[in-house]
């Protein structure tokens, strides 16, 4: 399989924004990667000071590659996988978030 973590591909507008990634803040300067484990969903809060937050949720599929290895006999290997998190695949891979500003009273 591929491992138990992935890459995810962040980028927003503006940029230098804080993001909390499963009600863990991390202050990260987009665009840039986070690795998240594979076995389970994910919610990725962005925020910035005088813009609406935004929230995108990561969703964990089973992965294309599963088919492949029960074809040729890996059912061990799918088990451990399964497990483990590996046979899964997180979506979106790449996310681009375009903050709203606040309207200011007058």
């Amino acid at each position: 399989m591929h491992g138990t973590t992935q890459d995810l591909y962040l980028d927003s507008d503006p940029q230098n924004i804080r993001v909390v990634v499963d009600d863990q803040e991390w202050h990260v300067v987009t665009p840039t990667y986070v690795t998240l484990e594979r076995k389970s969903d994910h919610t990725l809060k962005f925020s910035h000071p005088g813009y609406e937050d935004a929230k995108v949720q990561i969703e964990t599929a089973i992965s294309a590659i599963v088919v492949g290895n029960v074809l040729c006999g890996g059912f061990v290997g799918v088990a451990v996988d399964a497990v483990s998190g590996a046979i899964n695949h997180l979506s979106p891979e790449k996310v681009y978030v375009i903050l709203i500003p606040t309207t200011q009273p007058n």
